[in-house]
């Protein structure tokens, strides 16, 4: 049998306690193939419709924008800038920031994505207590 340090350090996942809280059932997984409807409490698929605090939707490699543009449709989208790459200030295109109210995006390789989502989750926290638009 395995210990735990074996388990906890291997490859390129660190864990911090997600994955014994996955494996309790504690935060539940679901993966999802024919979305009907992203509802305020939780997600519709085929005939089934799971309650949900958050929803995340890993998606793998490709242009964030464009996935999300598939899964939330046109409207959500439409003035919803590039994700990465520079704009006319020299800031980070559409990452790790609001791209629009409720809608955020956050990428990168595991060192950036522990770097900025301390900054994510302050923004995101600023919105629900009303400080930031």
């Amino acid at each position: 049998m395995l210990n735990d340090s074996i388990l906890t350090h291997q490859g390129y996942y660190i864990d911090v306690g997600a994955s014994n809280l996955i494996a309790t059932g504690a935060i539940k997984l679901q993966k999802i193939e024919n979305i009907i409807e992203v509802l305020p409490d939780g997600i519709k698929f085929d005939s089934v419709t799971l309650p949900a605090d958050e929803i995340v939707f890993a998606t793998g490699y490709g242009n964030m924008v464009t996935t999300a543009r598939k899964i939330l449709g046109e409207k959500v989208l439409q003035r919803v800038e590039d994700v990465w790459g520079f704009n006319e200030n020299d800031e980070m295109k559409g990452i790790w920031r609001q791209a629009r109210k409720g809608l955020w995006f956050m990428g990168g390789s595991l060192a950036l994505a522990r770097w900025y989502s301390r900054g994510v989750a302050l923004g995101v926290g600023a919105v629900e207590q009303g400080l930031m638009e």
